[in-house]
């Protein structure tokens, strides 16, 4: 799920061709795109300390492991760890999505 919509909101960044297969290879891995692996990596330097809450959030919010992997570019293992350290259940489908708390 790409995070840009616009061609406005693109920037281009040169990257030598091994850094961007390693990247590619990880996107494939994660089931998200290069620039929602960049996104993760750069807000895990800016603030690390929200990776744990931007996925509590979103599991708060009923969205899925895989949505919440997908819109963060973490893993779903990740998620799913996060999730079940502090107790909540796996949201199944779209249709348990609940209003923010």
């Amino acid at each position: 799920m790409g995070m840009m919509t616009r061609s406005e909101d693109v920037v281009a960044v040169g990257l030598p061709l091994r850094v961007w297969g390693r990247l590619a290879t990880e996107a494939e891995h994660r089931g998200v795109t290069v620039a929602d692996v960049l996104v993760n990596a750069i807000n895990q330097v800016i603030r690390p300390e929200g990776r744990r809450e931007a996925v509590v959030g979103a599991c708060r919010a009923g969205f899925t492991d895989r949505e919440i992997a997908e819109q963060t570019g973490e893993t779903r293992s990740y998620v799913q760890s996060v999730r079940k350290a502090v107790g909540l259940p796996a949201n199944r489908d779209r249709g348990q999505r609940r209003s923010h708390v």
